[in-house]
């Protein structure tokens, strides 16, 4: 049981670390390339792009964890 709430814990960081540049290395990687002409990424880049997508997962990974 409590290895089943620490594996959806750690998908629910590790989404929600993807939406920041300081969150984890491969989102610094992608918007230091992506910072230039024409997307001129900034640090909010990353949110607008995949935020729709990113914060619900969490939300509903917060949930399964709440019932696990």
């Amino acid at each position: 049981m409590k290895v089943d709430i620490t594996v959806v814990t750690c998908f629910s960081i590790g989404l929600g670390a993807g939406l920041t540049p300081i969150g984890e290395p491969l989102s610094t990687i992608v918007v230091s390339k992506l910072s230039g002409s024409p997307h001129h990424a900034g640090f909010d880049f990353l949110v607008g792009l995949l935020g729709s997508y990113i914060i619900p997962a969490v939300i509903l990974l917060g949930f399964i964890g709440l019932f696990l």
